[in-house]
């Protein structure tokens, strides 16, 4: 294998090349190190300003800080672009001032023109009469604007008043409905409320009946005991309490019926009533006039007037 490395002339002409650019390198760094045997930092790069901050940009120049110094203007710190602006912006801003001012003054100045030319007009006497005309006026419109405002306060403390009272009467009206529910809700419900909701067959009602009748002669501490016996699943309390209900039950219908004749029979005399008037025949003069007489002959107070 050596052998064969030996005879290859491809391989030797690359080591040759290889070690004569080796040779090239070691004299370009042998000439850049100059005299010197050690690896170092050139002379010319020793300076005593390197880590030293160096402001690069430009200084203000002499106008510009003439300008800064006239118009009080703080620039510390700026260059000279920065300072320029600075002075600038300030003259700008003075020139808009300047101008804002001149127009404030021009139309103070058209103001008070107009002002002369009104007062000298209000000299005349006939002016002096109408600003005098005038100034009565808006006094009398500021007094009748007053009075009804005043009147308009008045009618709103009026009305505000009256509300306040309504609210309180309705909050008072509905505390009372609110009690009175409360009162309805927490009562203690009435033997007939109780004995209402009593179930009773129409079997156990006819049982009932028959020995109503049929013990009605009985002394009360006996006679339920035997209705009692006679009706099926009622005890002599349900009994007793039963024809209790029966009896306000009947009392009630008894009522209503007595009142239900009483407005039928009212109707029915009003009803004649009206009939007779319909078919009543005028008062004559004679019988007016006799009517008359007797009543100044027997004046009120009397006794049976009316049938003499």
């Amino acid at each position: 294998a050596v052998a064969s490395q030996e005879s290859d002339p491809t391989t030797t002409t690359t080591t040759t090349l290889s070690a004569v650019e080796d040779t090239i390198a070691q004299e370009t760094i042998a000439e850049g190190r100059g005299e010197r045997d050690e690896i170092g930092i050139r002379e010319e790069w020793e300076t005593p300003h390197i880590g030293e901050k160096h402001d690069s940009r430009r200084p203000i120049s002499p106008k510009v800080q003439r300008l800064l110094t006239t118009y009080r203007l703080d620039c510390s710190g700026c260059d000279h672009t920065e300072a320029t602006l600075k002075v600038n912006e300030f003259v700008r801003t003075a020139q808009r001032e300047a101008e804002i001012e001149e127009r404030k003054r021009a139309v103070r100045e058209n103001w008070l023109a107009r002002l002369a030319i009104v007062s000298d007009r209000l000299y005349h006497p006939w002016a002096m009469r109408l600003g005098f005309v005038c100034l009565a006026c808006n006094l009398l419109l500021l007094a009748y604007l007053y009075r009804t405002q005043m009147k308009d306060a008045g009618k709103t403390a009026n009305l505000r008043s009256y509300i306040e009272v309504q609210q309180q009467r309705a909050a008072a009206e509905e505390r009372l409905e609110r009690a009175k529910a409360e009162s309805r809700q927490t009562a203690a419900p009435s033997w007939i409320e109780n004995e209402e909701k009593e179930v009773w067959t129409a079997k156990q009602e006819k049982q009932f009946t028959k020995a109503l009748r049929e013990f009605g002669g009985v002394g009360k501490k006996e006679r339920y005991s035997l209705i009692a016996d006679q009706v099926v699943e009622k005890t002599k309390l349900e009994c007793l309490m039963h024809h209790k209900l029966l009896q306000v039950n009947n009392a009630k219908e008894h009522r209503t019926k007595e009142t239900l004749a009483a407005q039928q029979e009212h109707r029915g005399k009003a009803a004649e009533e009206e009939k007779k008037k319909a078919t009543a025949k005028p008062w004559s003069k004679e019988e007016l006039t006799c009517l008359a007489k007797a009543t100044k002959k027997y004046p009120a107070g009397g006794r049976n007037r009316w049938d003499t």
